[in-house]
């Protein structure tokens, strides 16, 4: 069976990267690689650097483009995972081949300190007890639906797309329309926490007030996702702007522009920022 995957990588590692924090995440590069080295499945890494002209969403749908592994998940270039990371994520997609594999991360920093559980049918902040954290102290077990840190298959995974224009909350706007979609229909979860995030509003370009404020004034009253033409299609702008609009301009996984009318549509789910 391992044959089959030859051709191409298993699993593409996706990384949207700041120059300024260029010794942040070759480190997590080289981690990456030597796990890689480690584990009879191949495994590409890609990474998408400039010193920050494009938001991370633009960067998000550049690599999705550039990947070949038949599933893909995505790291932010200042955080870490465990030493079995690649191993385990790789086992399981090999051996049961899911939708999306979620997993469990550790997330220190702002107010508390929590392990966040990501999946398919999970939905988002339920408390679902209290777990020993790495460091072996008792903390709040999170429940969150998949995102961009879950690793989906390819095929889903460009099936929406994320706001090329955005930082703070693209991947909201992706993996909220594809989870709404149905198009993921079986999940699993490797209930170890694998990834390692330290939430620090200060030191994120995302999470800047310029950041949120374009997110805040392009998401104003929410933004519908549609069926159209058999695709995941986003509405241009939010609600605020589209409500009495017919016809609406919305946007293929390609990025094209198309202007359509309302009935020609069925509405998927409408996402609104946090």
């Amino acid at each position: 069976m391992l044959g089959r995957y030859i051709a191409r990588p298993l699993l593409s590692v996706l990384m949207p990267a700041l120059s300024s924090r260029r010794h942040l995440w070759q480190r997590l590069i080289g981690e990456l690689r030597r796990q890689a080295a480690a584990i009879p499945w191949r495994v590409e890494i890609l990474t998408e650097e400039d010193d920050g002209q494009r938001p991370s969403g633009a960067k998000r749908n550049a690599l999705l483009s550039r990947a070949r592994g038949h599933y893909v998940v995505q790291v932010d270039d200042d955080d870490w995972v465990s030493d079995e990371y690649l191993a385990a994520l790789c086992e399981v997609i090999y051996c049961s081949r899911p939708d999306v594999v979620g997993l469990r991360a550790w997330r220190t920093g702002g107010n508390a300190d929590r392990i966040h559980e990501f999946a398919l049918n999970h939905g988002d902040k339920q408390q679902l007890g209290w777990i020993a954290n790495p460091a072996g102290i008792q903390v709040r077990l999170m429940a969150f639906q998949a995102n961009h840190l879950c690793a989906w298959r390819r095929e889903l995974a460009t099936a929406c797309r994320f706001p090329d224009h955005l930082g703070y909350n693209d991947d909201l706007f992706w993996y909220q329309p594809l989870i709404a979609s149905g198009l993921a229909k079986r999940g699993e979860v490797i209930e170890r926490v694998l990834y390692y995030y330290r939430y620090d509003p200060q030191g994120s370009a995302n999470q800047s007030a310029e950041s949120r404020a374009r997110t805040r004034r392009w998401a104003a009253g929410g933004v519908e996702h549609f069926w159209h033409a058999g695709r995941i299609c986003r509405a241009e702008v939010g609600r605020d702007d589209n409500r009495d609009a017919d016809p609406i301009v919305v946007i293929d996984p390609e990025g094209r522009r198309h202007l359509v009318r309302r009935d020609e549509c069925r509405q998927i789910c409408t996402v609104n920022m946090r």
